[in-house]
Parts: structure tokens; C-alpha cells; sequence
């Protein structure tokens, strides 16, 4: 999913309505995204106006109604993604700081937010500290793909290739 965003912003287009229901995987189980509906071309300062997107994978920048990063909301929305892929549940309703779940990240009391999480899902130390770092309410504190792509949980082990695909297929039979 990086590589395909990466690869969409060095274009200079954001997604933003990054979710599950728009990754696909092909018959080969190479990653897709799809729905590009509310995609827009970065020009300027990279900063849209308009608001749109599912509310849960908003950024609370975009949810505020303030000017956003668009790279940075599809990143936000690739953090919802990845823990909603991880446990099967949103992270929380919506990012507004003053809401819900999403208010220990806001206020950074994470060890609330991952205590109210783990007592259904185990969430590895590696995988909530990449996790605190793409949903930071300061855009400017989360990280860059670069970054996520150098993180610890990133370079750990992982499926890829051939393993990944005998193990898909194992999953969907």
C-alpha cells in the first residue's frame, strides 16, 4: 500500500479515501487501490480545501476543517487502514481530539488509547509505536513512507513474494 501511494504522490496525486473496502488484490495477490473518485491533483502548496473522504479515516486536520497536508491524510488514513487490517476493528470513530478514543492519542495519554484496545487484540511494541507515529495529531509529527518504510515493524519479518502468496492462498481456500 506504501509503494502504491508512494508511487501516486510522486505524481502529485493524493487518494483521500484510503480504507479496505479500496485495497484489492489481483489473482496474484499484488496490492491494488481503487476507487479514485475523490482523488485530487497536488498543486501549490499540496494543501486541498475541500473535505471529503470516510469520517473514521479523516485526519483531524481534515475533520477541523482546517487546511491539510494531503499526503499526510492519506498516510493518516493508511494507519486506520493497517489497524483495522491488524484487528479487525476501527482504532476509533472518528480523530476529533476531543472525541471518543482518538482523544488519548490528541492529548498523547497512548497508553489509555492502547489499554482500552488491547483487552480484545495484542498489538506488538513495534507495531503501537508506528502506529502512535502515523495517527500523531501534530501532522507534522507523523511519519513520511520513507520513514514507515524504515520503521522497525516494518523491516522485521514479513511475507512477501512467493511465502506471501502460498500463504493467501492457504487463508482463501
Amino acid at each position: 500500500m506504501l509503494e502504491a501511494l508512494s508511487y501516486l504522490h510522486s505524481k502529485n496525486i493524493i487518494h483521500r479515501d484510503i480504507k479496505p473496502q479500496n485495497i484489492l488484490f489481483d489473482s496474484n495477490f499484488n496490492l491494488k487501490i481503487c476507487d479514485f473518485g475523490l482523488s485530487a491533483k497536488i498543486i501549490n502548496d499540496g494543501k486541498p480545501k475541500t473535505v471529503c473522504g470516510s469520517d473514521s479515516f479523516k485526519s483531524p486536520e481534515m475533520l477541523m476543517k482546517k487546511n491539510y497536508n494531503g499526503v499526510m491524510n492519506d498516510l493518516f488514513a493508511a494507519a486506520v487502514t493497517l489497524f483495522i487490517l491488524v484487528s479487525s476493528q476501527p482504532p476509533f470513530l472518528t480523530a476529533l481530539p476531543n472525541t471518543g478514543l482518538y482523544k488519548f492519542i490528541a492529548l498523547n495519554y497512548v497508553e489509555k488509547f492502547w489499554a482500552t484496545h488491547e483487552k480484545k487484540v495484542k498489538f506488538s511494541p513495534e507495531l503501537k509505536d508506528l502506529l502512535n507515529s502515523m495517527l500523531a495529531f501534530d501532522p507534522t509529527h507523523r511519519l513520511t513512507i520513507p520513514e514507515i518504510l524504515a520503521h522497525p515493524w516494518m523491516t522485521g519479518d514479513l511475507l512477501m513474494g512467493e511465502d506471501l502468496e502460498i500463504e493467501m492462498r492457504i487463508i482463501h481456500t
